[in-house]
Protein backbone atom coordinates (compact mmCIF):
# COMPACT_ATOMS: atom_id res chain seq x y z
CA UNK A 1 0.00 0.00 0.00
CA UNK A 2 3.12 2.57 1.32
CA UNK A 3 4.55 1.52 -2.70
CA UNK A 4 0.87 2.45 -3.91
CA UNK A 5 0.93 6.21 -2.09
CA UNK A 6 4.67 6.94 -2.80
CA UNK A 7 3.82 6.29 -6.84
CA UNK A 8 0.55 8.57 -6.66
CA UNK A 9 2.28 11.04 -5.01
CA UNK A 10 4.93 10.85 -7.99
CA UNK A 11 2.67 10.67 -10.41
CA UNK A 12 0.52 13.69 -8.68
CA UNK A 13 3.66 15.66 -8.37
CA UNK A 14 4.97 15.17 -12.19
CA UNK A 15 0.98 16.18 -13.16
CA UNK A 16 1.36 19.60 -10.78
CA UNK A 17 4.99 19.85 -12.80
CA UNK A 18 3.67 19.79 -16.02
CA UNK A 19 0.47 22.09 -15.39
CA UNK A 20 3.25 25.07 -14.58
CA UNK A 21 5.78 24.34 -16.67
CA UNK A 22 4.32 26.08 -19.83
CA UNK A 23 4.94 29.14 -18.12
CA UNK A 24 7.75 31.71 -19.58
CA UNK A 25 11.46 32.20 -18.60
CA UNK A 26 12.75 35.46 -18.59
CA UNK A 27 16.82 35.52 -19.03
CA UNK A 28 18.92 38.79 -18.40
CA UNK A 29 22.78 38.48 -19.83
CA UNK A 30 25.11 40.38 -21.60
CA UNK A 31 26.74 37.45 -23.15
CA UNK A 32 25.20 36.08 -26.17
CA UNK A 33 26.43 32.28 -25.45
CA UNK A 34 24.89 32.27 -22.61
CA UNK A 35 21.43 33.37 -23.47
CA UNK A 36 21.77 31.07 -26.56
CA UNK A 37 22.94 28.27 -24.26
CA UNK A 38 20.14 28.64 -21.78
CA UNK A 39 17.61 28.87 -24.15
CA UNK A 40 18.39 25.71 -25.96
CA UNK A 41 18.97 23.98 -22.53
CA UNK A 42 15.58 25.01 -21.33
CA UNK A 43 13.09 24.82 -24.48
CA UNK A 44 14.13 21.51 -25.28
CA UNK A 45 13.20 20.68 -21.57
CA UNK A 46 10.30 22.21 -21.86
CA UNK A 47 8.96 21.57 -25.06
CA UNK A 48 8.86 24.96 -26.44
CA UNK A 49 11.95 27.32 -27.14
CA UNK A 50 9.17 30.45 -27.46
CA UNK A 51 8.31 30.06 -23.44
CA UNK A 52 12.07 30.98 -23.02
CA UNK A 53 12.57 35.40 -23.60
CA UNK A 54 15.36 36.55 -23.56
CA UNK A 55 17.16 40.34 -22.74
CA UNK A 56 20.72 41.72 -22.93
CA UNK A 57 20.09 44.50 -20.91
CA UNK A 58 17.96 45.51 -17.96
CA UNK A 59 15.65 48.02 -20.04
CA UNK A 60 14.92 45.36 -22.35
CA UNK A 61 13.85 43.20 -19.56
CA UNK A 62 11.56 45.63 -18.18
CA UNK A 63 9.86 46.21 -21.40
CA UNK A 64 9.53 42.47 -21.67
CA UNK A 65 8.30 41.81 -17.85
CA UNK A 66 5.59 44.52 -18.40
CA UNK A 67 4.03 42.64 -21.21
CA UNK A 68 4.48 39.39 -19.96
CA UNK A 69 2.58 39.12 -16.28
CA UNK A 70 2.86 35.29 -16.57
CA UNK A 71 6.38 35.03 -16.10
CA UNK A 72 7.47 31.71 -13.42
CA UNK A 73 10.59 32.88 -13.57
CA UNK A 74 13.20 35.34 -13.92
CA UNK A 75 16.75 35.03 -13.96
CA UNK A 76 19.72 37.95 -13.90
CA UNK A 77 23.29 38.15 -14.69
CA UNK A 78 24.44 40.30 -11.23
CA UNK A 79 27.10 41.97 -13.14
CA UNK A 80 25.86 43.21 -16.20
CA UNK A 81 27.71 46.33 -17.59
CA UNK A 82 24.54 48.87 -17.38
CA UNK A 83 22.31 49.18 -14.24
CA UNK A 84 21.44 47.42 -11.19
CA UNK A 85 20.01 43.70 -11.31
CA UNK A 86 19.01 44.49 -7.58
CA UNK A 87 17.07 47.09 -8.33
CA UNK A 88 15.66 45.25 -11.28
CA UNK A 89 14.53 42.43 -8.38
CA UNK A 90 13.25 45.34 -6.53
CA UNK A 91 10.61 45.72 -9.25
CA UNK A 92 10.13 42.45 -10.32
CA UNK A 93 9.14 41.83 -6.50
CA UNK A 94 6.55 44.51 -6.76
CA UNK A 95 5.52 44.09 -10.53
CA UNK A 96 5.58 39.98 -10.16
CA UNK A 97 5.21 39.33 -6.84
CA UNK A 98 5.32 35.10 -7.99
CA UNK A 99 7.70 35.04 -9.82
CA UNK A 100 10.73 32.97 -9.00
CA UNK A 101 14.17 35.71 -8.67
CA UNK A 102 16.97 33.93 -9.61
CA UNK A 103 21.07 35.73 -10.04
CA UNK A 104 23.04 33.69 -11.95
CA UNK A 105 27.06 34.78 -11.76
CA UNK A 106 30.62 33.98 -12.50
CA UNK A 107 31.58 36.32 -10.40
CA UNK A 108 29.89 37.55 -7.11
CA UNK A 109 30.14 38.30 -3.24
CA UNK A 110 28.47 34.99 -1.77
CA UNK A 111 28.30 37.23 1.39
CA UNK A 112 26.06 39.80 -0.78
CA UNK A 113 24.52 37.15 -2.24
CA UNK A 114 23.50 35.64 1.16
CA UNK A 115 22.34 38.58 2.44
CA UNK A 116 19.51 39.47 -0.56
CA UNK A 117 18.51 35.71 -0.01
CA UNK A 118 17.64 36.63 3.36
CA UNK A 119 15.90 39.37 3.11
CA UNK A 120 13.26 37.56 0.18
CA UNK A 121 14.73 39.43 -2.70
CA UNK A 122 16.19 36.87 -4.20
CA UNK A 123 14.76 33.32 -4.22
CA UNK A 124 17.98 31.38 -5.81
CA UNK A 125 21.52 31.59 -6.46
CA UNK A 126 22.81 29.67 -9.87
CA UNK A 127 26.99 29.90 -10.50
CA UNK A 128 28.15 29.76 -14.09
CA UNK A 129 29.54 27.45 -15.57
CA UNK A 130 26.47 25.36 -14.58
CA UNK A 131 26.12 21.64 -14.69
CA UNK A 132 23.23 21.29 -17.23
CA UNK A 133 21.15 18.18 -14.93
CA UNK A 134 22.01 19.96 -12.03
CA UNK A 135 20.35 23.19 -13.32
CA UNK A 136 17.34 21.02 -15.14
CA UNK A 137 16.11 20.03 -12.08
CA UNK A 138 16.44 23.35 -9.71
CA UNK A 139 14.65 24.66 -12.59
CA UNK A 140 12.30 22.12 -12.16
CA UNK A 141 11.48 23.27 -8.30
CA UNK A 142 11.22 26.97 -8.98
CA UNK A 143 8.32 26.35 -11.08
CA UNK A 144 6.57 24.61 -8.06
CA UNK A 145 7.80 27.40 -6.19
CA UNK A 146 6.18 29.83 -8.13
CA UNK A 147 3.10 27.76 -8.14
CA UNK A 148 3.21 27.93 -4.29
CA UNK A 149 3.98 31.51 -4.68
CA UNK A 150 0.99 32.39 -6.73
CA UNK A 151 -0.98 30.82 -4.56
CA UNK A 152 0.64 32.03 -1.75
CA UNK A 153 -0.01 35.74 -2.89
CA UNK A 154 -3.31 35.69 -4.96
CA UNK A 155 -6.34 36.60 -3.87
CA UNK A 156 -8.73 33.60 -4.96
CA UNK A 157 -11.95 35.08 -6.31
CA UNK A 158 -10.34 38.54 -7.74
CA UNK A 159 -7.12 37.35 -9.20
CA UNK A 160 -5.46 40.08 -7.38
CA UNK A 161 -2.92 40.32 -5.02
CA UNK A 162 -3.89 39.76 -1.36
CA UNK A 163 -3.62 41.05 2.29
CA UNK A 164 0.42 39.03 2.63
CA UNK A 165 1.16 40.22 -0.84
CA UNK A 166 0.13 44.03 0.09
CA UNK A 167 1.85 44.52 3.40
CA UNK A 168 5.19 42.73 1.55
CA UNK A 169 5.28 45.29 -1.29
CA UNK A 170 3.89 48.04 0.84
CA UNK A 171 6.78 47.37 3.33
CA UNK A 172 9.17 47.25 -0.07
CA UNK A 173 7.75 50.31 -1.73
CA UNK A 174 8.05 52.43 1.82
CA UNK A 175 11.62 51.07 2.12
CA UNK A 176 12.46 52.20 -1.91
CA UNK A 177 10.89 55.28 -1.35
CA UNK A 178 12.55 56.73 1.93
CA UNK A 179 15.89 55.50 0.45
CA UNK A 180 15.50 57.06 -2.83
CA UNK A 181 13.26 60.29 -1.39
CA UNK A 182 10.30 58.92 -3.55
CA UNK A 183 6.68 59.77 -3.13
CA UNK A 184 4.46 57.44 -3.50
CA UNK A 185 0.85 57.09 -2.41
CA UNK A 186 -1.76 54.70 -1.10
CA UNK A 187 -5.81 54.24 -1.91
CA UNK A 188 -8.16 51.84 0.16
CA UNK A 189 -11.37 51.46 -1.72
CA UNK A 190 -14.43 49.98 -0.65
CA UNK A 191 -17.54 49.37 -2.48
CA UNK A 192 -20.48 51.51 -1.52
CA UNK A 193 -23.44 49.38 -0.14
CA UNK A 194 -22.17 46.23 -1.16
CA UNK A 195 -23.80 44.23 1.69
CA UNK A 196 -27.45 44.86 0.27
CA UNK A 197 -25.94 44.08 -2.91
CA UNK A 198 -24.79 40.43 -1.47
CA UNK A 199 -28.34 39.92 -0.21
CA UNK A 200 -29.98 41.35 -3.84
CA UNK A 201 -28.02 38.89 -5.71
CA UNK A 202 -26.69 36.31 -3.88
CA UNK A 203 -22.75 34.96 -2.67
CA UNK A 204 -21.71 33.62 -5.74
CA UNK A 205 -22.95 36.68 -7.86
CA UNK A 206 -21.38 39.08 -5.83
CA UNK A 207 -18.09 36.75 -6.22
CA UNK A 208 -18.52 36.91 -9.66
CA UNK A 209 -19.59 40.62 -9.14
CA UNK A 210 -16.15 41.41 -7.28
CA UNK A 211 -13.69 39.86 -9.58
CA UNK A 212 -15.66 42.69 -12.82
CA UNK A 213 -14.44 45.03 -9.96
CA UNK A 214 -11.03 43.87 -9.66
CA UNK A 215 -10.47 43.73 -13.27
CA UNK A 216 -11.94 47.72 -13.48
CA UNK A 217 -9.75 48.26 -10.73
CA UNK A 218 -6.89 46.56 -12.87
CA UNK A 219 -7.27 47.91 -16.26
CA UNK A 220 -7.79 51.38 -14.52
CA UNK A 221 -4.36 51.46 -13.44
CA UNK A 222 -0.91 52.05 -14.83
CA UNK A 223 1.83 49.99 -15.79
CA UNK A 224 3.41 50.89 -12.36
CA UNK A 225 0.42 50.50 -10.20
CA UNK A 226 -0.24 47.66 -8.00
CA UNK A 227 -3.67 46.60 -6.52
CA UNK A 228 -4.66 43.81 -3.55
CA UNK A 229 -7.94 42.83 -2.58
CA UNK A 230 -7.73 44.18 1.49
CA UNK A 231 -10.58 41.94 2.65
CA UNK A 232 -14.15 41.60 1.85
CA UNK A 233 -15.38 44.16 -0.41
CA UNK A 234 -11.96 46.21 0.42
CA UNK A 235 -9.19 47.11 -1.69
CA UNK A 236 -6.12 48.36 -1.30
CA UNK A 237 -3.66 50.31 -4.31
CA UNK A 238 -0.22 51.31 -4.23
CA UNK A 239 1.09 53.78 -6.40
CA UNK A 240 4.50 54.06 -6.92
CA UNK A 241 6.44 57.54 -7.59
CA UNK A 242 3.26 59.23 -7.60
CA UNK A 243 1.89 62.86 -5.55
CA UNK A 244 -1.15 63.76 -4.29
CA UNK A 245 -2.12 65.59 -7.30
CA UNK A 246 -1.86 62.82 -9.71
CA UNK A 247 -3.37 60.12 -6.92
CA UNK A 248 -6.57 61.65 -6.99
CA UNK A 249 -6.58 61.44 -11.01
CA UNK A 250 -5.91 57.57 -10.69
CA UNK A 251 -8.36 56.58 -8.32
CA UNK A 252 -11.19 58.84 -9.75
CA UNK A 253 -10.43 57.14 -13.05
CA UNK A 254 -10.51 54.03 -11.20
CA UNK A 255 -14.58 55.15 -9.16
CA UNK A 256 -15.62 56.44 -12.94
CA UNK A 257 -15.11 53.24 -14.50
CA UNK A 258 -16.71 51.04 -11.55
CA UNK A 259 -19.77 52.99 -12.07
CA UNK A 260 -19.81 51.72 -15.78
CA UNK A 261 -19.60 48.33 -14.94
CA UNK A 262 -23.33 46.69 -16.20
CA UNK A 263 -24.16 43.47 -14.03
CA UNK A 264 -27.46 41.18 -14.11
CA UNK A 265 -29.72 41.60 -11.28
CA UNK A 266 -28.34 44.87 -9.60
CA UNK A 267 -30.74 47.75 -9.22
CA UNK A 268 -28.77 50.44 -8.47
CA UNK A 269 -25.83 52.05 -10.24
CA UNK A 270 -22.52 50.44 -8.83
CA UNK A 271 -20.16 52.39 -6.97
CA UNK A 272 -17.09 52.67 -4.32
CA UNK A 273 -15.69 55.48 -2.29
CA UNK A 274 -11.85 56.16 -2.21
CA UNK A 275 -9.37 57.23 0.52
CA UNK A 276 -5.71 58.20 -0.15
CA UNK A 277 -2.63 59.08 1.80
CA UNK A 278 0.93 59.68 0.51
CA UNK A 279 4.68 58.94 1.50
CA UNK A 280 5.76 61.23 3.41
CA UNK A 281 3.20 63.74 4.51
CA UNK A 282 0.95 60.76 6.29
CA UNK A 283 3.79 58.52 7.37
CA UNK A 284 7.04 56.82 5.88
CA UNK A 285 5.88 53.47 6.99
CA UNK A 286 2.68 50.66 5.61
CA UNK A 287 0.87 50.99 9.03
CA UNK A 288 0.07 55.22 9.50
CA UNK A 289 -0.20 55.08 5.24
CA UNK A 290 -3.03 52.40 5.53
CA UNK A 291 -4.95 53.73 8.73
CA UNK A 292 -4.73 57.22 6.98
CA UNK A 293 -6.04 56.09 4.01
CA UNK A 294 -8.44 54.16 5.93
CA UNK A 295 -9.56 57.07 7.41
CA UNK A 296 -10.28 58.92 4.42
CA UNK A 297 -12.26 56.06 2.71
CA UNK A 298 -14.49 56.55 6.05
CA UNK A 299 -14.79 59.49 5.55
CA UNK A 300 -15.89 59.44 1.67
CA UNK A 301 -18.67 57.65 3.22
CA UNK A 302 -19.58 59.91 5.54
CA UNK A 303 -19.86 62.30 2.85
CA UNK A 304 -22.03 60.71 0.57
CA UNK A 305 -20.17 57.68 -0.92
CA UNK A 306 -18.89 57.66 -4.36
CA UNK A 307 -16.22 59.81 -4.16
CA UNK A 308 -12.32 60.50 -3.57
CA UNK A 309 -11.06 61.94 -0.51
CA UNK A 310 -7.42 62.56 0.42
CA UNK A 311 -6.16 62.09 4.14
CA UNK A 312 -5.80 65.82 6.38
CA UNK A 313 -2.01 66.75 7.48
Amino acid sequence: MSSFNNDRQEVDAWATLQSVMNKKILIIDDEPMVLAALKKLMGKELGNPDLILCANDLESAQKIAKINQDLAIVMVDFSLPHGNSLYFLEWMARSHPSTVRIVISGLIDLQTISAEIQKGLVHRFFSKPWDNNLFLTQIQECFLQHQQLTMATTDAITQLGNLRSMQEQLKIESERAERHNRPFSVAMLDVDYFRKLNEEIGHPAANQLLFQIAQSIKNSLRSIDYAFRFGGDEFAIVLPDTKAKDAFEVAERIRKNVTQIKFPGLSTELSVSIGLSHFPEHGNKPEPLLEKADHALYEAKHRGRNQTVIAPM
